[in-house]
């Protein structure tokens, strides 16, 4: 899956990510802080408006992908059903920064395995504190051994994670998948909660890694495959290899 993003005009591209970051800015104010903030802050006192909060802001998502007139995307994703207090790990290919966008539309709940950086962005970062997401640093064996840690708490306690295992988004114009790392298996595995792959194509091709712009006219589609579950494997490398298999016969 090659991206051509030569062919397509610099200013378009930059524009269609300003009238991006604005509908953020709008949608996110109206619905995330007035919203979904107070509730995520009372949530902290009292059991309950937490749900309510992360409905409200995968709402509030969803209906800022479809403003976007750049987005042409497919969306199918669907989890099994599962008691309460059962927690689940999402697993996926990293194609671009849209992958993210296209899940929290998609996912009431899910906290994400995400990039310790980003707790520094004013706005996003009071928002990724409240939604209780799970910040990791890039090069600290230390640190991503406690997300991990953290990781396994959040699914005994019944959440709904996601991982990316390449931890970082594909190069410019990478075909396949990358390798996945290990980690978040084995703590499926030793959490024994079911493992839901997501294929996303095409996102790529809109938001590639490194462009300052958007690119209409691509196809995006993102879909769920079954679930797996890792009691099936012996070892969490084996339960690795199976969904990066899935995951790659799936992309092409």
């Amino acid at each position: 899956m090659k991206t051509d993003v030569k062919s397509h005009s610099p200013l378009i591209a930059r524009l269609a990510l300003l009238y991006f970051i604005l509908t953020i800015g709008v949608v996110g104010t109206l619905t995330a802080y007035l919203l979904s903030l107070p509730l995520y802050l009372l949530s902290r006192l009292i059991r309950g408006p937490e749900r309510l909060a992360d409905l409200i802001l995968q709402k509030a998502v969803f209906l800022l992908m479809k403003l976007q007139p750049w987005f042409n995307g497919t969306v199918h994703m669907t989890l099994p059903e599962r008691a309460r207090n059962q927690g689940i790990l999402i697993v996926s290919n990293h194609r671009s920064t849209l992958d993210v966008f296209i899940l929290l539309s998609r996912v009431p709940g899910v906290r994400i395995l995400a990039k310790r950086d980003l707790m520094f962005v004013p706005f996003l970062n009071v928002m990724m504190w409240a939604m209780r997401q799970i910040p990791v640093s890039k090069g600290s064996a230390v640190q991503f051994l406690a997300a991990m840690d953290e990781v396994r708490r959040r699914l005994r306690s019944g959440e709904t994670v996601h991982v990316f295992p390449e931890m970082t988004r594909c190069p410019l114009g990478y075909e396949g998948v990358q390798n996945f790392m290990v980690a978040p298996f084995l703590a499926a595995m030793r959490e024994n909660v079911t493992i839901v792959p997501v294929v996303f194509k095409g996102t790529d091709s809109v938001w590639p890694k490194g462009a300052g712009g958007l690119f209409s006219g691509h196809p995006v589609t993102a879909k769920t495959l079954e679930p797996v579950d890792p009691g099936q494997f012996k070892t969490a490398d084996e339960l690795r290899t199976e969904i990066h298999s899935r995951i790659q016969a799936a992309l092409a």
